[in-house]
């Protein structure tokens, strides 16, 4: 039996995370993985910068694996349910 850790880790595949790194930048993408010191996998991967001087609208960057000690929030990201529903 896998320890839970693993399983948690597991239940997470394929969800869209958010991910926080510590110069304020935000990725929102696809969690494919990790490695073993637990740096991040992401695919299909959107990287946004906040701030006065920058895009709002954030660039697409692909695949992206990012350091473990860089991060500082991780979640996982859901679309606003309510928002969605004003379109249907």
């Amino acid at each position: 039996m896998a320890p839970a850790a693993v399983v948690s880790l597991r239940a997470l595949l394929c969800e869209t995370l958010r991910v926080t790194v510590a110069d304020g930048r935000i990725f929102i993408g696809s969690f494919a993985g990790t490695d073993q010191p637990l740096n991040i996998l992401l695919l299909n991967t959107d990287e946004f910068r906040l701030g006065p001087d920058e895009n709002p609208d954030g660039r697409y960057v692909g695949q992206v694996l990012i350091p473990w000690r860089l991060v500082v929030k991780a979640e996982v990201h859901r679309a606003d349910r309510a928002a969605l529903d004003n379109y249907t």
